[in-house]
């Protein structure tokens, strides 16, 4: 049923675009199998510009809809559609992204798939000609942004929280430049090279920014506070175990990392990906923090080193066929 609402609003909102929609999949854990009761719906649809707007170049790259209107996290009720236009879609899988390539192989799971026009029958009989395996290294830049991302927010947040903390205590020095209160807040709040005094002895140095000690109060206490709001509830959970002195980890952001190597080398070495992944009870493991901290950042270090291995065997042929390519695009308009 929720499908079937979801396929009626995609459907409502390319006529309110003018635009034709070509293909309607799950995405996310509903289409790796690593889902959760807590898991909620996301949905790619690949849809097809007019004509005219082609012509004219007025034509949207992409769009979203999501019935989550009050900026907090998704829950199981909520759904999350992410429109593409077919151009762009396919300059995505062309240059190896991963969640353009997850999307390309999404009609192996037939759970995943909600609607498919005919006319991309081709495409999907023919995927490995719209991309280049070689260009997988994007596997590997997101397996190392997921694996270290929310590990090292969690901490920058843990020392951000705890400046803000301190000057939020200290309203006596409302008014007064930084110089004034920069060696108590110090002595407080610095972390060896997160929060600490400049070389110069003119800023105080704090995640990445200079703050002069010029500035007054109010000016450092404002700039901290809207740094601090622009972290996410996932770093925050992470800085909870940090200051707990448990693992400081993101095992969903862990998980994507473990499951992004396992699909690289299935591509590469077999051509292809198939959904629901094999691996997914494995993936489904990490996620819940069923592993150890230690054996799963040394999974995603052993199946880096292999991934790389493969991409740069140099008996790695392309198999991307421009012409192949341009004519379906071509025949889609016909």
């Amino acid at each position: 049923m929720k499908d079937m609402l979801v396929l009626s609003k995609v459907f409502e909102e390319c006529s309110r675009r003018g635009v034709t929609p070509l293909y309607v999949t799950k995405f996310g854990s509903k289409l790796y199998g690593t889902n959760t009761p807590s898991s909620d719906d996301d949905y790619k649809v690949v849809y097809l510009p007019s004509k005219e707007s082609m012509l004219l170049n007025d034509w949207e790259r992409s769009f979203h809809f999501n019935t989550n209107t009050d900026n907090t996290r998704n829950t199981s009720e909520d759904v999350d559609m992410e429109f593409k236009s077919l151009h762009y879609f396919l300059a995505e899988v062309k240059r190896g992204d991963t969640g353009a390539l997850d999307v390309a192989y999404s009609f192996t799971n037939d759970f995943a798939v909600i609607y498919k026009d005919p006319r991309m029958d081709e495409f999907f009989d023919n995927v490995n000609k719209f991309y280049d395996v070689r260009n997988m290294r994007s596997y590997l830049g997101y397996a190392q942004g997921q694996a270290l991302k929310y590990s090292v927010k969690g901490e920058r947040l843990y020392v951000l929280e705890k400046a803000v903390k301190w000057l939020e205590e200290h309203p006596e020095y409302t008014g007064k430049k930084t110089s004034t209160f920069a060696d108590d807040f110090l002595k407080e709040c610095s972390y060896e090279t997160f929060c600490c005094l400049s070389k110069d002895g003119k800023y105080v140095h704090l995640l990445g920014a200079d703050y002069m000690l010029t500035n007054e109060y109010d000016y450092f206490l404002k700039s901290l506070r809207a740094k601090r709001d622009k972290y996410g509830e996932r770093a925050r959970k992470v800085m909870e175990a940090f200051e707990s002195g448990s693992d400081s980890a993101d095992w969903k952001a862990l998980s994507h990392a473990y499951r992004c190597l396992l699909q690289a080398e299935e591509l590469v070495m077999t051509g292809s990906l198939k959904f629901p992944l094999k691996c997914a009870d494995l993936v489904k493991e990490v996620k819940a923090g069923k592993w150890k901290f230690e054996d799963v950042t040394k999974a995603i270090d052993e199946y880096l080193g292999v991934v790389n291995e493969l991409l740069t065997n140099p008996e790695l042929k392309s198999n991307l066929d421009e012409e192949f390519v341009r004519q379906f695009v071509l025949n889609l308009y016909k």
